[in-house]
C-alpha cells in the first residue's frame, strides 16, 4: 500500500493491497531452503495464509494440515484469549470470512479499515508437519495505526479467492517429502 501523499488524503489508503505478495518472503525462502521437513513446513505455512486469506477456511482443518486439537493463544487488538479444539477455530475462521476480515479488519458496519501493527506470531507444529495451534501477540499497541479505506479500495473475500485460488498449490505427501518414503497403499 502507498502512504497517503497529500494532507487531504492522510490515513485513506490509495491502492488496494496487492494480496498476491503475502507470501513472496516464504516463497523467497523456499527457492534457498534444502532441508525436507523446514520446506514442508514452509509449504504449509504458505498454503494456510492464502487459504485464510481466500476464506477457504475449511480446507485448512484437513487431516494433514492441522492436529485434532489446536489451541490458539490472541494476545493482540486488546483481546487475550485462548481457543481450543477445531470447532471453536473454525468458528473464528468462518466469522473472519463471512465478515470479509480474513481479507481486512472491520471498525464499523459503514467503512472499512486496515488495522497496521506489529505482531509475533509463532506457529508450533507436531513431527507430521501439522499445525498445532497459533500464538500472536501484538508487540507494541500504542504504534498500530487504524488507516480508512475507501470503498473502492476494499478487497472482498471473493474477490480474494478469485486472486488467490490459482496460487493455492495441496501440500505435497509428508511421507514422500520428508522422509523419502512413498505412502502404503491400502
Amino acid at each position: 500500500m502507498k502512504p497517503p501523499d497529500s494532507a487531504g488524503e492522510k490515513g485513506r489508503a490509495r491502492m488496494k493491497l496487492d494480496i498476491t505478495t503475502t507470501n513472496q518472503a516464504i516463497e523467497r525462502l523456499l527457492e534457498t531452503t534444502e532441508n525436507p521437513r523446514h520446506r514442508f513446513l514452509l509449504q504449509a505455512y504458505h498454503r494456510h495464509r492464502y487459504l485464510e486469506i481466500a476464506g477457504r477456511y475449511e480446507e485448512i482443518f484437513a487431516p494433514d494440515m492441522m492436529v485434532e486439537d489446536p489451541v490458539y493463544h490472541f494476545h493482540a487488538l486488546g483481546i487475550n484469549t485462548t481457543l481450543e479444539g477445531q470447532d471453536a477455530i473454525r468458528n473464528l475462521y468462518r466469522t473472519w470470512s463471512e465478515t470479509g476480515e480474513c481479507v481486512k479488519y472491520t471498525d464499523d458496519e459503514n467503512a472499512m479499515y486496515i488495522y497496521k501493527a506489529r505482531e509475533e506470531m509463532v506457529w508450533p507444529y507436531d513431527d507430521r508437519g501439522r499445525l498445532i495451534g497459533e500464538d500472536v501477540w501484538e508487540v507494541d499497541p500504542g504504534e498500530a495505526e487504524i488507516i480508512e479505506l475507501d470503498p473502492a479500495d476494499v478487497i472482498t473475500t471473493r474477490e480474494a479467492a478469485e486472486i488467490l485460488n490459482p496460487l493455492i498449490k495441496p501440500l505435497p505427501a509428508f511421507d514422500e517429502t520428508v522422509m523419502g518414503v512413498a505412502r502404503s497403499r491400502r
